[in-house]
C-alpha cells in the first residue's frame, strides 16, 4: 500500500510539472504573438538622390491636400463638435509638418554620409520596401568608418525618434473623431469626408 501511495504521488507530481511547462510555453507564445516587429517606413530609409526628391514631392503633396481639407473643415463647421474637430485636425497637422520636414533633412543626411540606398516603391504600394534597413550589415556597415559611422548612427537614431513622434501624432489624428465630445450626430457628412481626406493623406506618408 505504501509503495502504491508513493507511486500515485509521483504520478501526480509529474502531471503537475508537465501542466506547468505547457502553460509557460503557451504564455511565452502568446507574448511573442502580441509583440510583432513593426515594419520600417519607406520614408525613413536611405535612398538615392532622385528617389529622395520623389519622396519629398509625395510628402509635400500629401501635406498640402491634408492642410486644404482641414481648412475646409474649419469653413464648413457649424456645430461646436465640428469646430472642435477642425481645430484638432489643424493642430495635428501643425505638429506633423515639422516632423515630415525633419525626415526629409535626415534622408539628405543619409545621402551626404554615404549610406547605402534602399530601393523603395514611391506611391505605388503600401507594402514596406525590401532591404536590410538600418542594421549593421546595411547602410551603416557600408558607410565610411570612424566619424562617418558615428554620424550615421546618430542620424539613424534621430530618424527613428522622428518617426515615433510622427506615428503618435497620426494616432491622435486618426482618433480625433471619436475623442470629439458630442460628435455623434453633430458632424455633417461633408465634414466627415474632409476628416477622412486629412487622415488618409497623412496615412499615405507614414
Amino acid at each position: 500500500m505504501a509503495k502504491r501511495r508513493q507511486f500515485r504521488a509521483w504520478i501526480s507530481a509529474a502531471a503537475s510539472t508537465a501542466a506547468t511547462l505547457v502553460l509557460c510555453g503557451a504564455a511565452a507564445g502568446a507574448e511573442h504573438a502580441t509583440a510583432p516587429s513593426a515594419p520600417s517606413s519607406r520614408f525613413t530609409r536611405p535612398v538615392a538622390p532622385n528617389e529622395a526628391r520623389l519622396l519629398k514631392a509625395e510628402e509635400d503633396t500629401a501635406l498640402a491636400v491634408a492642410d486644404s481639407a482641414a481648412h475646409d473643415m474649419e469653413v464648413l463647421a457649424h456645430t461646436v463638435p465640428e469646430h472642435r474637430l477642425a481645430r484638432s485636425e489643424l493642430a495635428s497637422l501643425h505638429a506633423i509638418r515639422p516632423l515630415v520636414q525633419r525626415r526629409q533633412q535626415l534622408r539628405q543626411t543619409f545621402i551626404r554620409l554615404g549610406a547605402k540606398p534602399v530601393t523603395v516603391a514611391v506611391a505605388t504600394s503600401s507594402k514596406p520596401a525590401t532591404g536590410k534597413g538600418l542594421g549593421s550589415s546595411g547602410p551603416i556597415g557600408s558607410a565610411a568608418g570612424g566619424d562617418g559611422q558615428a554620424a550615421l548612427l546618430a542620424a539613424t537614431h534621430q530618424m527613428q525618434e522622428t518617426q515615433m513622434s510622427f506615428n503618435l501624432q497620426y494616432l491622435q489624428l486618426q482618433g480625433a473623431m471619436t475623442r470629439t465630445p458630442g460628435a455623434a450626430g453633430a458632424i455633417s457628412d461633408i465634414v466627415k469626408t474632409k476628416h477622412e481626406t486629412v487622415k488618409n493623406s497623412i496615412g499615405n506618408i507614414r
